[in-house]
């Protein structure tokens, strides 16, 4: 996408209410025809707020919006592969499990590189953290 392809920019939340914000805004697209400044920014937080914590507590409405993981999350596993864990469109929050083991004998430890994309290479995603389990019990390969 680039600024040629937006038509709007919605402002909402209190540091759109700063000049200076809606001016770099403007600066960085070119017009200020496209900053759209009608909604009243606390309402919008108030309402999107509101939806979440409708859709948290299980409530189902058509009205009710949902929010989603925009592009797939997972893990980096041998041959610079991504391991999807939660799928791109995605309900959040979200509770999801995947197993995964060691590659070699005795392995004391494990790194998981986290991405998101939708490529099923890493090297065409997004790095967005690691963790590490160490002190993994020493067990053959299966």
């Amino acid at each position: 996408m680039t600024i040629a392809d937006v038509s709007r920019v919605v402002l909402v939340g209190g540091s759109t209410r700063i000049p200076k914000v809606q001016q770099i805004l403007a600066e960085w697209i070119g017009t200020e025809d496209k900053v759209d400044k009608t909604l009243n920014p606390d309402e919008a937080i108030a309402e999107g707020a509101a939806h979440l914590a409708a859709s948290v507590m299980g409530l189902s409405s058509e009205t009710i919006l949902q929010d989603v993981v925009p592009m797939s999350r997972g893990v980096e596993v041998e041959n610079m592969r991504f391991s999807v864990i939660i799928p791109k469109n995605e309900p959040i929050p979200c509770r999801k499990t995947k197993y995964y083991t060691t590659t070699k004998d005795n392995q004391k430890y494990l790194e998981f590189p986290i991405y998101e994309g939708d490529s099923s290479l890493t090297q065409e995603c997004s790095s967005i953290g690691k963790f590490t389990f160490d002190n993994i019990p020493e067990m053959p390969e299966m």
